[in-house]
């Protein structure tokens, strides 16, 4: 997995003197219940330790890593906006977004389809 502990403070290491916005986009889970605790645990060292950090495409853990110091999260609204799929994983993912009803549930937000936190 790419978020381990090494991959965690290597990213740390590199982009926590970095002053722009880094925005992150997860693709893929972790094949164990440990394997996520871990991920979830890197990226809040993550959250914590590099300079505005953001992470895109996520779901309601978002609103955890702005409580940990993020500086934003964008929360999408539906399955599909909330994961990153590579293209040659499934080509149909673009159709796929394009197709899907209209505003989000509850009107999180009218003009789009994703809640981005800053």
């Amino acid at each position: 997995m790419w978020l381990s502990d090494e991959w965690a403070r290597i990213l740390i290491d590199l982009l926590g003197s970095s002053p722009v916005p880094k925005a992150f986009m997860l693709g893929g889970r972790p094949a164990t219940p440990e394997g996520t605790a871990m991920m979830l645990a890197n990226l809040r060292q993550l959250a914590e330790a590099i300079p505005r950090f953001a992470l895109f495409r996520a779901d309601l853990a978002g609103l955890d890593l702005v409580a940990r110091g993020a500086f934003a999260a964008a929360i999408g609204t539906s399955t599909a906006l909330r994961q990153v799929t590579p293209p040659s994983k499934s080509p149909g993912a673009r159709q796929a977004i394009a197709e899907e009803p209209g505003p989000a549930p509850g009107g999180t937000h009218p003009g789009g389809r994703s809640l981005t936190i800053c």
